[in-house]
């Protein structure tokens, strides 16, 4: 699958999934100001590269076997969580409740239009 957004004043996004054969898992962001590359895995990056300039993101090192590659790095946002719980926040400013659900609108629409369903999608 292909997904092609269109944003205001001519802007892209591009990205390609699939379940049939492995594709790359990094991200390339091309701006006015230059590109910023998301080495795999972009889920979870180790490293970023800048204008050709690499920016290292050491993660911690995970006290038992791991699931998924780089998955220590999601405590970050399991940390950004927990603060927002102890300051009373109902939502982080980092990532509002409205981002949240516009994300999950698009890949349910992207999913709709490739005839993806899933059981809990009838209910």
């Amino acid at each position: 699958m292909v997904v092609t957004l269109k944003f205001s004043r001519n802007r892209l996004a591009v990205f390609t999934c699939s379940i049939a054969v492995e594709l790359p898992n990094d991200t390339v962001i091309v701006g006015t100001k230059g590109t910023i590359r998301v080495p795999e895995h972009m889920w979870c990056p180790t490293s970023l590269l800048v204008n050709g300039k690499e920016i290292q993101y050491p993660l911690p090192e995970p006290y038992l076997p791991l699931n998924f590659i780089n998955s220590t790095g999601m405590r970050y946002e399991a940390e950004e969580v927990r603060q927002c719980l102890l300051k009373g926040l109902k939502e982080s400013p980092r990532m509002s409740q409205a981002d949240s659900l516009l994300l999950a609108d698009v890949m349910d629409e992207a999913r709709r239009q490739v005839g993806v369903v899933y059981s809990q999608d009838c209910q």
